[in-house]
């Protein structure tokens, strides 16, 4: 018996292929998983940009994310292009 080999999907290509989510249920649009009730997330929260809908692990990473943003910017940290980027190195 032959495995298909499954095709490579970029992240766009990924959402189109969402099915769409049952009658009072919400993807997360930041993780896809199902929000509503009868899934592990009961709740979906409203993106903080208006982009639909989050569950709670995203809602809080999407606000600790901004927090950090808004005390770089306090600090003159604003990461403009003129800020270099630290790469990891290779090992």
């Amino acid at each position: 018996m032959e495995d298909d080999a499954l095709p490579e999907l970029e992240g766009d290509d990924f959402e189109a292929d969402l099915a769409p989510a049952p009658p009072g249920v919400k993807h997360c649009s930041q993780c896809t998983i199902l929000i509503g009730p009868g899934y592990v997330e009961a709740e979906p929260f409203t993106h903080p940009d208006a982009r639909g809908y989050v569950c709670w692990r995203c809602y809080e990473s999407l606000d600790r994310r901004r927090d950090r943003r808004l005390r770089a910017e306090a600090h003159g940290q604003n990461g403009s292009a003129d800020t270099p980027v630290w790469r990891m190195p290779r090992r």
